[in-house]
């Protein structure tokens, strides 16, 4: 039990409490757990850099401190934030726990998360040119035009992309090609572009033993319990757990 919350044995926390701790045990203010678990609310909160995660902690405080019943009143400062992630945390161990925890759960939400108007006919394709292109297992190649809107702005751009594709027409005909076009840009939505855009991956700056990879990895695990509530906008979700905390806190208890 921890403050106001009883985990379950299945819990993130419970699973963050695996860890091995990499950090000489004189000087530890706060344990593994406790430290992930406040990361990873801040992360939920909206906040991704260390200075910002720390006055995100700093200003939830009080709340906390008595929802995990914590035995320091003061929250993580900035430099322990990056420290944790670059040496106390096993890298490897942590991408397999958190795997391990995913492989317990219910199936998870397919939602995806959205990033704007498209609009696209069905490719054009044809397999005339398997024989004239010296490219191992051509079978045809197709042309797909497209119109993106911003909804934000409203601003219209076109593109045209071409490809390639092993499947012959009978596998794959101008409906097969557009769904397996479209599978794709789902997951470059629904993931990469959240991380870089929303959660500004790209941009991170921690040189901190491997603090970069273990941020990366706490982001696909933000996105994941996100989207296992069914939200389907980010920073609409991360807007809502920066107000209340506490139902942050739930999905990691």
């Amino acid at each position: 039990m921890l403050g106001e919350y009883v985990f379950d044995l299945n819990s993130l926390y419970s699973h963050f409490e695996e860890l091995t701790d990499q950090r000489k045990r004189r000087g530890i203010c706060y344990p593994l757990a406790n430290a992930l678990t406040l990361i990873t609310l801040a992360k939920l909160g909206g906040e991704d850099g260390p200075t910002e995660t720390a006055k995100w902690l700093d200003h939830r405080a009080e709340t906390l401190v008595t929802a995990l019943a914590l035995a320091r009143e003061t929250m993580l400062d900035r430099v322990t934030i990056s420290l944790i992630p670059g040496h106390a945390v096993q890298i490897e161990e942590l991408e397999q726990v958190l795997q391990h925890y995913f492989d317990g759960q219910a199936q998870l939400s397919q939602a995806v998360v959205t990033a704007g108007g498209i609009i696209c006919g069905l490719p054009t394709s044809s397999a005339m040119l398997k024989d004239y292109l010296e490219w191992p297992y051509l079978a045809q190649v197709f042309k797909l035009e497209q119109r993106f809107i911003n909804l934000s702005t409203g601003l219209v751009t076109a593109e045209t992309h071409y490809g390639l594709t092993s499947l012959i027409p009978a596998e794959a005909n101008p409906d097969r090609l557009l769904a397996l076009q479209r599978l794709y840009w789902g997951i470059e939505n629904g993931l990469h572009y959240c991380r870089d855009a929303t959660m500004p991956e790209d941009r991170c700056r921690l040189k901190i033993g491997h603090a970069a990879r273990t941020m990366a990895t706490l982001n696909n695990l933000v996105l994941v319990l996100i989207l296992r509530e069914d939200y389907n906008y980010l920073p609409q979700a991360r807007r809502r757990y920066a107000a209340h905390p506490l139902e942050a806190l739930q999905l990691i208890m």
